[in-house]
């Protein structure tokens, strides 16, 4: 890891700014593999690392996982979705232009509880027809009405389900 990739990832953590991060790089400690197996005291010992900090530290780096899939596989059938580290001499994934797919890193995920919901925290279920909607619990599920229904059906489905308390979520201009 270059010196420049490891103090961009100390800054992030919070209460680390680029001073304290090239006194952990010039330290000794000069890629996550020796931040990992490095003790607190040995953090400790640079010069503005308090046992806190020491403590943050440990637990980002901990959280770190080299997993990224390989470069254009959403357009290819052939490679496989699975970590590969992009390594072209002009790859642009590899240099981090912007245009490209962003590269894996940390707070990408959703949290456990969130996870498969709408953003608006129901839980979808698509419907295609007005008996649909009778096992639903308005309580925790919004219904989106298929792409195939026509609009006559999907009248009828947005009455019963204004009727049942049910949130549809591609209502549109009926």
């Amino acid at each position: 890891m270059k010196k420049d990739e490891l103090i961009n990832l100390l800054t992030s953590i919070e209460g680390i700014g680029k001073a304290k991060a090239e006194a952990i790089y010039n330290s000794g400690m000069d890629s996550i593999e020796k931040l990992r197996k490095a003790s607190l005291e040995d953090l400790t010992k640079i010069k503005g690392i308090s046992e806190e900090l020491a403590k943050k530290i440990k637990e980002h780096v901990d959280k770190l996982e080299e997993k990224e899939t390989k470069e254009k596989t959403e357009e290819t059938k052939e490679v496989k979705e699975c970590w590969r580290r992009p390594r072209g001499l002009h790859s642009k994934l590899r240099k981090g232009m912007k245009y490209r797919q962003p590269r894996v890193k940390i707070g990408f995920r959703v949290p456990k509880a969130a996870r498969g919901l709408h953003p608006s925290g129901f839980e979808e279920v698509i419907v295609h027809t007005v008996r649909d909607l009778e096992g639903i619990d308005p309580s925790y599920q919004a219904v989106r009405i298929g792409g195939t229904v026509g609009t006559r059906k999907r009248i009828e489905i947005v009455k019963r389900a204004d009727e049942l308390n049910i949130r549809v979520l591609n209502r549109g201009e009926l």
